[in-house]
């Protein structure tokens, strides 16, 4: 097996090898209806949160998409660091749930359970990755969620009005202009729909791990 790598400079590098070990990660998921908006600087996934957050000044309307560790802490972040911005936490779901990290749970992750993964069938492994799916996926720490519980019920006790979580909200349509970005939401719980405007919108809708496919491809 020979692998061919370019370094910065520019030189090419050949090695060989018996085995190769793919580990490079996801690549930013985009769900499709945020896909007619790829390129907008005002819209961004979460893995480039710090870096596109910083070109926008003040934005005065945000919205976090996702109800995972990603989407709750950049919440955080946001709400202090634009103290009279109008943030919405939008998810599908009824609410951020906790991870899972008891100690018979963790036991996935040591070693001798790559073995027995790998012995299972395919279907088995599939029926074992939902299972504990909640280990790492679309869930957030327990000590995140009070303070953005806490936060919330701040705001409830002093009536401010800046801050929504927007439980079981599904966005089906989004499209933008000169005058800021358009989300259509459903509201899974009522059936209503509404379309509110944002000046930016961070997308923390996880990852995709298909790239290795790409690579050896």
């Amino acid at each position: 097996l020979r692998v061919r790598s370019r370094d910065a400079a520019g030189n090419v590098h050949e090695r060989l090898g018996q085995n190769l070990v793919m580990s490079i990660g996801g690549t930013p998921s985009i769900p499709e209806q945020f896909k007619p908006l790829r390129g907008d600087a005002r819209v961004f996934h979460s893995s480039a949160y710090l870096r596109s957050i910083a070109e926008h000044a003040r934005p005065l309307r945000i919205a976090v998409v996702g109800a995972g560790q990603s989407a709750a802490e950049i919440f955080m972040d946001l709400h202090g660091r634009y103290a009279k911005a109008e943030i919405d936490l939008v998810m599908r779901a009824r609410s951020i749930r906790p991870s899972d990290d008891s100690p018979f749970v963790n036991e996935i992750f040591n070693a001798d359970f790559t073995d027995y993964m790998f012995g299972r069938s395919g279907p088995e492994r599939e029926s074992l990755l939902r299972e504990y799916a909640h280990t790492n996926y679309a869930v957030a720490d327990l000590e995140l969620i009070q303070q953005v519980f806490k936060t919330f019920y701040e705001q409830r006790v002093t009536g401010g009005r800046r801050l929504r979580m927007l439980r079981q909200h599904e966005v089906r349509a989004a499209r933008a202009d000169a005058s800021g970005v358009y989300f259509t939401f459903h509201d899974r719980e009522s059936g209503e729909e509404s379309t509110v405007r944002y000046d930016a919108a961070v997308l923390a809708t996880g990852y995709e791990r298909a790239a290795h496919r790409d690579v050896l491809a």
